[in-house]
């Protein structure tokens, strides 16, 4: 009776406006506010409000690839060194530059880049990353350690 034309109108209007009964624009988000200081970013949705989500870091939008490295893997390439595992998850919208500060300009050849040559401050995260566990091995074999990868 009722109750089954009820069910059914709301079904209807879930299909119309999208899984769980929102539509795009109650689900679309602007930032209001970064904080790069404390971590934080402030959003503001339609149907939700204002909201602050926390992070470790809020690199600003003109950070530089040496700060990025800094900030989001030095301490996990260090783990790495003493013996432990780590991850770097890179996760955003498309377009917004993940493969970038993840690995840099492309370019024709980035071990000369790595060493110091042309660009070497363009070069991202994982080229950063692997030269830093390089080194550290060379030096721990050039002081006698034992160490291989």
């Amino acid at each position: 009776g009722n109750a089954e034309k009820e069910r059914d109108k709301d079904r209807d209007q879930e299909k119309q406006n999208g899984q769980g009964g929102l539509n795009r624009n109650q689900l679309s988000a602007h930032i209001h506010a970064v904080d790069p200081g404390m971590g934080r970013v402030v959003m503001v949705a339609k149907s939700i409000g204002m909201r602050t989500f926390c992070f470790d870091h809020v690199l600003p939008q003109r950070s530089t690839q040496p700060s990025s490295y800094h900030a989001a893997a030095r301490g996990v390439v260090s783990d790495f060194l003493n013996g432990f595992n780590g991850c770097v998850i890179v996760y955003g919208q498309t377009g917004s530059g993940k493969s970038h500060t993840m690995f840099g300009p492309p370019g024709p050849d980035l071990g000369q880049t790595c060493m110091g040559g042309r660009g070497s401050l363009q070069v991202g995260v994982v080229p950063r990353a692997c030269l830093d566990i390089l080194r550290a091995v060379e030096d721990r074999r050039r002081r006698g350690i034992e160490c291989g990868l």
